[in-house]
């Protein structure tokens, strides 16, 4: 007797099986060697896809075509879609393997529940591109009601039935079809199993595929594959984490040269973003940073706020306020909410998401990460456990972001030796009661040693309406050892006094400085896995000081977002 599927069953079969999929090494392994020895399954490939088509609306995954592709051979099912149509109701193991397609959670998400004709009119549309002509409604319509078709095998009949149509409006309908099914075959050929998994893969995959025609000339279609795939590496990257507790930076401060870590002056903390309830692919999701310590035994300071110019009023932004994040043209936009959960005080948006799998010694991590992460120094210094294994699963990503609109940060102004740190919306002024015609040259002052280390002259910068209020921006950027992103020295007028701040253009990419002193233009981040391990990895309680030297300065808080 054949082998009847049903949708629990297919799981390891059918990525459009509710829309995800999962394949552990082995799996995969098995389906490379079923490809590669199975010229008759190949045959059926472009059955398969039609099938992902009719009933999905996308491309088939690598691992799904395969496995289809093998169980209808199993099936000794017919290599063309009219004729598995037509044995569809004589063959119960191949009826049941298409009904899984049907009946799946993706394909009733596409079509719906409403009535019978919007049902119908839901196939042509997502099939063939149009809505049916009355004729072909009342048709399919009746064909259902009266029993002799199931909403099942709707959409192969229908796909089977435009194949054969020779009608002018059926070869239209057959060059869409077999236009798609070129492209379809040209995606999954391309496309990395690991990544095309999930809602939001699903429905970038759907929307290229909608997009192409019974003109279309599939030949030259291999760009828009490639951003598509990279659309996917970006969201499938970043849900691997926000859907599994969130992404990390980690921050921390332990003694010069090793020894024990004291409360109150050592400390190491993770600051997890990216925690979602669900995929943006549907809309906004919001989240609230966290910061946890990683040794129960220290202590630490969470970082104050931000404050931001926005429309002529000084604003707040705390480091656990809600970030609303969308998906927008292939990347993550992240913005920044005021206290009231809607008003964006400013956003950013990150792309080029890549992920590494961590195994084995930490001591022998990557090059990259003990850049930002430096366990081995931590070994040295008696600090971090030499013999600290990577948990499995974890992994680090790195990404690149850019601020997506101008932001003005306010700080308090230090032109004087006795300067008043505030962390209000009142910030301390570089003059009360001026304008800025009368108020430059201006000196600030370093904190430490009381001296000028940077002078600012009128002729270095141009005054202009910013945010609402009269401000003077500088010629030329601060050193990236000044601020992580390219930013402009601003001098503003607002209540009668001259305020100091930084101007973060729209579209100036971020720079982060890294726990060995360089700076490099990504972002690395670990997942919760990897979270896990550093904090089993570290050594509490005293300690002698180690061979070599410890971590020397704090590593300033980063910010996942850029602020």
């Amino acid at each position: 007797m054949k082998k009847a599927f049903t949708c629990a069953a297919l799981l390891t079969m059918l990525a459009g099986c509710g829309g995800s999929d999962s394949h552990d090494a082995s799996t995969k392994s098995a389906l490379a060697r079923l490809k590669t020895s199975s010229s008759v399954a190949g045959a059926y490939e472009t059955e398969v896809q039609q099938l992902y088509i009719a009933y999905f609306g996308r491309p088939a995954d690598p691992t799904g075509l395969a496995n289809f592709s093998a169980a209808l051979q199993a099936d000794n099912a017919p290599t063309d879609i009219t004729g598995l149509a037509q044995a569809y109701g004589s063959n119960p193991a191949l009826k049941s393997l298409i009904d899984s397609f049907g009946t799946s959670a993706e394909s009733q998400a596409l079509y719906g529940s409403g009535s019978t004709s919007a049902f119908v009119t839901a196939v042509f549309q997502n099939v063939l591109g149009r809505a049916p002509a009355d004729a072909g409604l009342n048709f399919w319509t009746n064909a259902i009601t009266s029993g002799s078709l199931t909403q099942a095998d709707a959409a192969l009949a229908i796909m089977a039935g435009a194949k054969t149509n020779s009608s002018a409006q059926g070869q239209i309908d057959a060059a869409l079809v077999a236009n798609r099914v070129s492209v379809a075959q040209q995606f999954t050929a391309a496309v990395p199993t690991d990544i095309y998994a999930g809602p939001a893969a699903a429905s970038g995959a759907r929307a290229m595929l909608a997009a192409v025609n019974s003109t279309t000339d599939v030949s030259n279609y291999q760009g828009t594959i490639g951003i598509t795939i990279a659309n996917f590496t970006n969201e499938a990257i970043f849900e691997s984490t926000a859907l599994h507790g969130g992404e990390a930076t980690l921050v921390f401060n332990f003694p010069f040269g090793g020894g024990t870590l004291v409360s109150g002056t050592n400390y190491i903390y993770s600051n997890s973003t990216g925690v979602l309830p669900a995929s943006p692919i549907n809309g906004p999701q919001v989240e609230t940073p966290a910061f946890t310590s990683l040794d129960a035994g220290l202590t630490f300071t969470s970082p104050g706020p931000t404050r931001i110019l926005q429309n002529g009023r000084i604003m707040l932004l705390a480091a656990t306020a809600q970030r609303r994040i969308t998906y927008v043209n292939n990347a993550i936009h992240v913005d920044y909410l005021a206290a009231d959960g809607q008003t964006a005080l400013t956003a950013s948006v990150f792309s080029n998401y890549a992920i590494a799998g961590l195994t084995g010694l930490m001591d022998n991590s990557p090059e990259q990460l003990r850049a930002a992460v430096p366990i081995p120094t931590w070994i040295k210094a008696n600090n971090f456990s030499a013999n600290a294994q990577w948990q499995p699963g974890s992994a680090y990503i790195v990404k690149q972001g850019y601020r997506a609109i101008d932001t003005v940060i306010v700080n308090d102004c230090n032109n004087t030796a006795s300067t008043v740190y505030t962390t209000s919306t009142t910030p301390t002024p570089c003059k009360a009661s001026a304008t800025l015609d009368n108020f430059f040259p201006v000196s600030l002052l370093s904190s430490s040693s009381g001296y000028p280390y940077e002078t600012d002259f009128a002729g270095d910068g141009t005054i202009s309406t910013v945010q609402g209020v009269r401000m003077w921006v500088s010629n030329a950027p601060m050193p990236l050892t000044e601020s992580a992103i390219q930013a402009y020295r601003v001098y503003f007028e607002l209540g009668g006094n001259i305020y100091l701040g930084l101007l973060e253009k729209s579209g100036a990419p971020y720079n982060y400085g890294q726990a060995d002193g360089s700076v490099v233009n990504y972002l690395l981040t670990l997942n919760q896995a990897a979270i896990a391990s550093v904090k089993a990895g570290i050594i509490t309680g005293f300690v002698n000081a180690g061979s070599g030297a410890g971590s020397g300065a704090t590593v300033g808080t980063v910010d996942l977002f850029g602020i």
